[in-house]
């Protein structure tokens, strides 16, 4: 089995590729997107393989790209994964062996958060956005701008 943590940023990704024995096989940096990620886990795709992140602005991106290679990834929130948040060492290329430690020792499935599907976050965004419509359109009605402001004279 390979555990891979990867450590993903707006334009980069870092990752640390272990084997069981928490033996580092490989560390790089790719560029962020479905190219980099998959050239971050390709070569053992068909040996076992696990792959960890943590939550951020990129993770949902990240995630489906992996889903749709088979993988499913674990996602942790940084903040309750001690090995990095009380770490003295912050560097992209630490955190990612210490995800991918985290990982092959257990540690990262225990804090596991919930990833859900692209529709189901859809859904979320849609309602979430009507949400915020309609709270702007009491907000411009209750100050005399709203059905002026929308058209719906």
């Amino acid at each position: 089995m390979i555990y891979v943590g990867m450590d993903v940023h707006k334009k980069t990704t870092t990752y640390c590729a272990i084997n069981e024995e928490g033996k580092v096989i490989r560390r790089a940096t790719v560029p962020s997107g479905e190219a980099g990620w998959l050239e971050a886990v390709q070569d053992w795709l068909a040996d076992g393989l696990e792959v960890t992140l943590e939550t951020g602005c990129m993770t949902w991106w990240a995630v489906d790209v992996l889903r749709v290679a088979g993988i499913e990834p674990v996602v942790v929130n940084a903040r309750q994964f001690k090995m990095i948040s009380d770490s003295k060492k912050k560097s992209d290329r630490h955190d990612a062996r210490a995800l991918a430690e985290g990982l092959g020792g257990g540690l990262a499935q225990r804090i596991a958060v919930s990833v859900p599907d692209q529709k189901t976050r859809r859904a979320r965004a849609l309602m979430q956005t009507r949400q915020h419509i309609l709270k702007q359109k009491k907000h411009e009605h209750k100050h005399g701008k709203g059905n002026a402001a929308f058209g719906w004279c």
